[in-house]
């Protein structure tokens, strides 16, 4: 009997899943928009339809980690000036998810370190991409939002189950050193990339970004999307330890089989370290200007 109420309230728990809003329409018209530049005007004026989210994209686009020293005043400077078309559309996607939920309720979740972790992880992986063999690199394009969005699920969790992601992110439920996903999948029946999986296929995500956000930590993973999952992965791992100041190991799936050397990756994590004060102006500005906080 108990394994049977176990079952339900696990099959309970997912179906909130279901419940959660709909893809906003402006989201799900950055995703329809080319990335030829046919449609800035229309984008740039949609943006500035949203007063919110236009200061948002300008505030993001002023940041130092652009270095733009003529200061950003409108969507179009930008677009043209500084950010380019995909990653104004990635940085306003990004902004608009992450508004959709709450986190007041969890005094454990760091809005500011899980953009932090989302920012470096997005900047290491485009990076990198650029690293690896060619025949590695198909249907990569959304390089850069893989990264952003790859642990979705989080607040989607936090959002649904604040008391309990709360006991979970403070050790209160178990302090053993086992992940906290495996952490979450015994609370909760669910851990955070199978919930954000689901979220992004109900939103009809395209499918990279699911298969990121469900396979990003198995590093045995060779189904569809699998060398960017396998290098998201490697890249949030370093992000993790970016932000806590710690040295994160080797991943052996960086060498092989994404062909990327060890002397690169070393290049990469040096050239992160040189831009944390950067990145973490960055995540303050999604901190603040994206989950809900009351």
């Amino acid at each position: 009997m108990q394994n049977l109420d176990e079952a339900k309230n696990i099959r309970g728990k997912i179906q909130l899943l279901k419940e959660l809003p709909p893809l906003p329409v402006m989201a799900q018209r950055i995703l329809s928009l080319s990335d030829d530049g046919a449609d800035i005007a229309e984008f740039g004026e949609s943006i500035e339809m949203d007063p919110c989210l236009s200061a948002r994209i300008i505030g993001l686009a002023n940041a130092a980690y652009f270095g733009w020293p003529g200061g950003v005043r409108t969507v179009y400077d930008a677009i043209y000036k500084v950010l380019g078309l995909k990653l104004v559309k990635n940085l306003a996607l990004g902004l608009i998810l992450g508004g959709l939920f709450r986190s007041d309720k969890c005094r454990e979740f760091s809005a500011e370190r899980y953009w932090f972790t989302s920012v470096a992880t997005a900047i290491m992986a485009q990076n990198l991409l650029q690293c690896m063999p060619h025949e590695r690199r198909c249907n990569l394009d959304n390089i850069y939002l893989d990264g952003l969005l790859h642990d979705l699920g989080l607040p989607v969790l936090v959002h649904l189950f604040p008391e309990e992601m709360n006991q979970i992110l403070s050790g209160q439920i178990d302090q053993s050193n086992r992940s906290l996903g495996e952490k979450c999948k015994d609370a909760l029946g669910i851990d955070p990339c199978r919930a954000g999986a689901m979220l992004a296929r109900k939103w009809h995500l395209p499918e990279d970004i699911a298969r990121v956000i469900e396979h990003r930590d198995d590093p045995g993973y060779r189904d569809e999307y699998w060398p960017i999952t396998l290098l998201v992965g490697c890249c949030a791992r370093q992000a993790q330890a970016l932000y806590i100041g710690n040295e994160a190991g080797e991943d052996p799936e960086l060498k092989d089989p994404l062909g990327i050397c060890e002397a690169t990756m070393e290049q990469e994590k040096l050239a992160a370290i040189g831009k944390v004060e950067e990145i973490r102006e960055m995540a303050l500005m999604f901190s603040r200007s994206s989950f809900i906080d009351g």
